[in-house]
């Protein structure tokens, strides 16, 4: 009689780890996505009207949902291609609201989701946090009423396309297969210029501590199941909030590096997975 192949329990937790990750899941969905957002700076008058000027459009794939446990709580992942475009809009930049230009945003970009969500029947309830990386092209109009400094700081972003980043905070709901409404926050920062090493050194240390709070929340689900949605919701984008805010005044923080041009937005939209 043939005997049973034995595993080593560190291949047991490799192979784990791999079907876990999003990139390697063999149920991957493919995913399209459509939103529209408002343009408003939270230092801007909190009487002036929000105006609907952003739209975005996506592919991409859905990995799961990877259930570890029981199958009312579920892990999430959405992996995708973006273009958007927003007109017409306020830009703040660092901490001074400049009102009355015009403006042409196209931005292209690779991003993803990771999120815990709740699934009971055909209803899913996904908190997610969210971050890309982004290329921005911004032709500005009619800025010749500002300073000569805030002038040729918009110069070096005018006409041009610049890298940047966005984090991104949002829920995911599911009542129908295959569509899905999705609420969110995003904050985009467009860097001035691009300096590889502080950007990577920046990058890595925030990559470091979402990692490290991925482990602690993962040992939340393993001990209280129906706390990880939210937990993973708080912690992660509360962790994302806290450095986008350093990033206003220094782009690639705790590194001495310029201020960004940066874009808060809500958006609003659909997903349809296939």
């Amino acid at each position: 009689k043939r005997r049973p192949k034995l595993r080593h329990k560190w291949y047991s937790n490799l192979n784990r780890y791999y079907e876990e990750m999003p990139i390697f899941f063999p149920e991957k969905k493919p995913s399209v996505s459509v939103a529209f957002g408002t343009q408003g700076s939270i230092y801007t008058a909190p009487n002036t009207p929000i105006k609907f000027t952003y739209f975005d459009a996506s592919l991409g794939y859905i990995n799961g949902p990877i259930s570890f446990g029981p199958n009312a709580v579920f892990k999430y992942g959405h992996q995708y291609l973006f273009l958007s475009n927003q007109t017409n809009v306020d830009v703040s930049l660092s901490f001074n609201p400049l009102t009355g230009i015009e403006s042409d945003v196209w931005r292209v970009g690779l991003g993803s989701h990771q999120g815990y969500g709740y699934r009971s029947g055909s209803f899913s309830l996904t908190p997610y946090h969210g971050n890309a990386l982004v290329w921005t092209n911004i032709a500005y109009t009619n800025f010749a009423s500002l300073s000569e400094s805030e002038q040729r700081l918009l110069s070096d972003f005018n006409n041009a396309v610049r890298f940047g980043t966005t984090t991104q905070a949002g829920v995911r709901l599911g009542f129908v297969e295959p569509i899905a409404l999705d609420v969110s926050f995003q904050r985009t920062l467009v860097m001035r210029r691009f300096v590889f090493w502080q950007w990577i050194g920046s990058y890595g240390l925030e990559a470091l501590s979402q990692a490290l709070l991925d482990g602690f929340i993962r040992e939340i689900y393993k001990s209280s199941p129906a706390f990880a949605p939210i937990m993973n919701f708080a912690l992660k984008n509360g962790l994302a909030y806290g450095i986008y805010q350093l990033r206003r005044e220094k782009m690639n923080t705790p590194f001495e590096s310029e201020a960004p041009i940066h874009f808060d937005m809500f958006r609003i939209g659909f997903m349809f997975s296939f």
